[in-house]
């Protein structure tokens, strides 16, 4: 997970992104907030600089993900956000887990 970033104080809308990676391919990838389901991200994402670093893996150029997630739909304070890659060959794996706060408006 690239954005956001641990610690940070979230509100309204805000956009979840990084990359992702597997050997058969990514089937999806979910956002949780307190390990309750939140939001299901966009695949496909230009990533060149993933692509150079893992060369091996054929959908490196387009392994980014990005997510929006409405902040205001749940309590403001402290929570966990948990961001969940699932492999086409059905391996589920949690790509980042960070602390976060929302603030209301």
């Amino acid at each position: 997970m690239d954005a956001p970033r641990s610690g940070e104080a979230l509100r309204g809308t805000v956009q979840l992104y990084g990359w992702v990676l597997a050997e058969s391919g990514i089937q999806q990838v979910i956002v949780y907030v307190d390990r309750n389901y939140a939001a299901t991200a966009t695949l496909g994402g230009s990533r060149p600089d993933v692509a150079r670093a893992y060369p091996a893996f054929s959908n490196g150029p387009d392994s980014g993900w990005a997510a929006s997630l409405d902040t205001s739909k749940f309590p403001a304070g402290a929570h966990e956000l948990v961001v969940q890659g699932t492999a086409n060959n059905g391996a589920t794996r949690d790509l980042g887990a960070i602390n976060v706060s929302f603030v209301k408006p």
